[in-house]
């Protein structure tokens, strides 16, 4: 079986970009324990700085950067309505009928520095959300919902063409971008990356327009392009629509960059839940 297609699977959680320089990540409520238990236990270990087996090659990676910035800026989650992250939160939660919703606040070019601080806290989560995800011993959700995409990895550290974003797309949406109008943009999601890098460095939209893309192909399922020399995220091709497919980073520079084509994928989310009802 394709690795994308062990994500095939009822939702447990979902990326949208509704809200201007929000990225929100809906986490189901069956599992929103099991993520603040996670969580905490990351936060746990960063305040104790235990060694743990040298396998554990990720974790050793995540304290090392997480050290960086100081404890008292980090606030710890909850299972009730608050916020969580580093420099004093990166996001806050709140429970609606869809579930628990996490909202990242991205921030202005006034505040760029801030860009390592978001990315390690949505690592954070995803990270805990992926493992989750692969772990039979948690309850799964139960819906009619299909999980759309997984995010496999925001980098957080790192130099010159050295952060991105990997994202599995599920053969739910991936059926999805094979259904629509080949080698058509997204004008919708285009909108989404310009908006978002705009937010994050400043400058005019009609300047930065030209070089946002969202394209479906057969061969490729779907393209992703924002500000920069060949900044993009994509799977290459070919894929099949029915096993899903891997989206991977490529020259991306900077986290304005990396935060507006997660927004290009969150959109794309928005769009395809939208029509799939």
């Amino acid at each position: 079986m394709h690795a994308n297609s062990a994500w095939d699977r009822p939702e447990w959680y979902g990326l949208s970009f509704e809200e201007p320089n929000v990225i929100a990540v809906t986490v189901h409520p069956t599992i929103w324990p099991a993520v603040v238990g996670s969580l905490t236990k990351r936060v746990s270990s960063l305040r104790e700085k235990k060694a743990e087996p040298p396998a554990n090659l990720y974790r050793e990676k995540m304290i090392r950067i997480a050290e960086q910035f100081t404890l008292p800026s980090l606030t710890e989650p909850k299972e009730t309505d608050g916020a969580f992250g580093f420099q004093n939160t990166c996001f806050s939660y709140q429970h609606d009928e869809q579930g628990w919703v996490c909202r990242f606040y991205l921030p202005g070019h006034q505040e760029k520095e801030r860009g390592r601080a978001h990315a390690t806290t949505l690592n954070w989560l995803c990270n805990s959300l992926w493992l989750i995800g692969g772990d039979d011993n948690i309850p799964k959700p139960k819906g009619r919902h299909r999980q759309l995409v997984v995010v496999e990895d925001i980098c957080y550290t790192g130099g010159y063409n050295e952060l991105g974003v990997g994202i599995s797309i599920t053969p739910t949406l991936a059926r999805w971008i094979a259904a629509q109008p080949q080698t058509q943009r997204v004008p919708i999601v285009e909108q989404a990356i310009a908006s978002m890098y705009r937010w994050m460095v400043g400058g005019k939209l009609e300047l930065l327009g030209h070089e946002c893309c969202c394209s479906f192909g057969q061969y490729f399922g779907v393209y992703l392009r924002c500000p920069g020399n060949a900044c993009e995220l994509g799977g290459g091709g070919p894929v099949d629509p029915n096993d899903g497919y891997c989206l991977g980073p490529h020259n991306v520079d900077c986290f304005p960059q990396e935060f507006a084509l997660l927004a290009g994928v969150a959109k794309l989310c928005d769009l395809a839940r939208a029509d799939l009802g």
